[in-house]
């Protein structure tokens, strides 16, 4: 049977796309996509990070969007950009010294900074759910929503890598400016992506529902640190 590729538009006959090489089986994202992505984070045929990368901040809406609807080839899965991205942030921290100079913090912080991919991946699921309730009249299911806030926290982690990489070369060590500036980049960032990826709500529709988001995501994240420090410091 002949459809038409979702990633280049040419006509596809077999599992494969003759023109561009992506399969012609283009499944709505799913749970069992994103596990399976989830598994191929290592696979060394997939050398799609920087063009991923490149597109989600010159394009975040669209990128996301194309990513979503079917077009996979050429871009890199949300899981996998949020592992990858912790990783590094994980490394740069270290060699900043960051976590070193933080003695002082409490028993919570201390985890976070020996956990960092872990508490980054927690980001997901609240921003996920935020998103969800605040742009309910979309009609997106949950696990696209899954992935467009892994690839907005994948955002964020770019952009501290980005001021981690400064610091350490002009050896500049504020550890607030580094962790608080990436979260007003990334919220405009994603203020874009937001209006971009939900284009079927009028734009009043879209900057509440960002409004919302922002509230929920805001709320949920203050609360389960709020309960995580707690049984920490237990």
């Amino acid at each position: 049977m002949n459809v038409t590729c979702r990633n280049c538009g040419a006509r596809v006959d077999g599992k494969f796309c003759s023109a561009c090489g992506q399969s012609s089986d283009t499944r709505p994202l799913d749970w069992k996509f994103l596990w399976n992505d989830l598994q191929r984070l290592f696979s060394p045929q997939d050398n799609s990070f920087y063009s991923s990368m490149k597109a989600l901040f010159l394009r975040p809406g669209d990128f996301i969007l194309e990513y979503l609807n079917g077009k996979r080839i050429g871009h890199l899965g949300p899981l996998k950009l949020v592992l990858a991205l912790s990783a590094i942030n994980l490394g740069l921290l270290r060699t900043h010294r960051l976590m070193g100079a933080e003695r002082t913090a409490d028993a919570a912080q201390q985890w976070i900074y020996s956990h960092y991919a872990v508490a980054e991946l927690a980001l997901v699921p609240l921003l996920a759910l935020a998103s969800f309730l605040g742009f309910r009249r979309a009609g997106y299911p949950l696990a696209w929503h899954f992935g467009i806030a892994g690839f907005l926290v994948s955002q964020h982690l770019a952009i501290r890598i980005g001021l981690l990489s400064v610091g350490l070369l002009f050896h500049y060590t504020n550890l607030r400016l580094i962790l608080v500036a990436p979260q007003i980049v990334a919220a405009g960032l994603a203020t874009w992506a937001f209006v971009r990826i939900f284009s079927s709500l009028t734009l009043a529709q879209r900057l509440w529902g960002t409004l919302v988001t922002y509230l929920l995501f805001g709320a949920a994240t203050l609360l389960t640190v709020y309960v995580f420090a707690l049984c920490v410091s237990k």
